[in-house]
């Protein structure tokens, strides 16, 4: 990043889950990106002189540099690994349960989830029928 310190970055995510999920994992390291809508016009970030780091939702798998106007376009893909989205994408998977149970703990309603068949939500806590 020091190398776009005048320069703009965009962060990419592919839906609005994980934009929240980005957002607490960026805010922890005192990083605050601007949302923007979307990216029907590039000239208006980069002609914004008090924000440089923004964060949008879309589906690109590959970020780019434009050297040109100084923007950088980081994909989740590129800041999680390519991992992420090869599970999502598998259809059946094998769950640790110990892990499992860990993260259920560190659940609190309200929170982002990714659930393996229903995609992404938010918690709402857990009932028994």
């Amino acid at each position: 990043m020091a190398q776009y310190a005048n320069g703009k970055i965009i962060f990419s995510v592919e839906s609005e889950g994980r934009r929240e999920a980005l957002q607490e994992v960026l805010a922890r390291k005192k990083i605050y990106p601007t949302f923007l809508p979307n990216l029907d016009d590039l000239s208006l970030i980069s002609n914004c002189d008090q924000d440089h780091l923004f964060l949008t939702i879309g589906s690109s798998e590959q970020g780019f540099i434009n050297t040109q106007d100084e923007i950088a376009f980081i994909t989740e893909n590129e800041l999680f690994g390519r991992s992420i989205i090869r599970r999502r994408r598998e259809s059946k998977q094998t769950i640790n349960s110990d892990l499992l149970i860990r993260s259920l703990a560190e659940l609190t309603p309200g929170k982002p989830v990714v659930h393996l068949e229903h995609g992404v939500g938010r918690y709402a806590g857990l009932t028994t029928h």
